[in-house]
């Protein structure tokens, strides 16, 4: 590489961590260093609203009570994340599962990304065929059992509070999201976001 070719690598660089800083700016979530491995920890979450979303409208919506908890769990060796969800009875078991497994945990920009990426199934979502292939391939040998059990779940923090948890459906393609002013009891350790 020469002098010139150099540069031009330093300057396309320096361009990517401009944009990376203007859209962090813009977020109105915390942002995480992408793709960080995040350790298991207990979280308990109480919603005050939801909303059901299907190919991108809202279909449902309402004000919530109850709690959403994640509990690090060993299955067959190894360490994963247990999710309960006990909301209105208008979402949960209509809606979603009560009850779930996460395989694993990571960061992406503006989130905690917790995931079950089963093998490939014919009528998959794009979300959930974007990060078998992109990002964490296959990380449970089982499908999914139920429509309503999500694939993946966001965890998103307004400073360094838990104020909103997505789900992710595939069949149908569905995300649910529980809204709320922050946490009642969290021991999960945030990565370092940029600010």
């Amino acid at each position: 590489m020469d002098d010139q070719d150099e540069q031009q690598k330093f300057y396309k660089e320096q361009q990517e961590y401009f944009n990376w800083l203007n859209n962090e700016k813009n977020s109105e979530y915390d942002w995480f260093e992408p793709f960080l491995v995040v350790p298991w920890k207990e979280f308990t979450f109480i919603p005050q609203r939801y909303e059901v979303w299907e190919k991108g409208k809202m279909i449902k919506s309402g004000t919530t009570n109850g709690l959403i908890s994640g509990i690090p769990a060993n299955v067959f060796g190894r360490t994963n994340m247990e999710i309960t969800v006990f909301v209105t009875p208008e979402v949960m078991g209509k809606y979603i599962f009560p009850s779930f497994i996460f395989d694993v945990l990571f960061s992406q920009k503006d989130r905690l990304q917790l995931a079950s990426i089963p093998p490939e199934k014919p009528f998959d979502s794009n979300g959930i065929i974007s990060l078998r292939d992109e990002v964490t391939g296959v990380t449970t040998p089982n499908s999914h059992k139920s429509d309503i059990q999500p694939y993946c779940s966001g965890l998103f923090f307004r400073n360094k509070k838990l104020v909103q948890i997505s789900f992710s459906l595939n069949s149908p393609t569905r995300l649910i999201e529980f809204h709320g002013d922050g946490i009642t009891k969290m021991n999960l350790h945030v990565p370092a976001a940029h600010k």
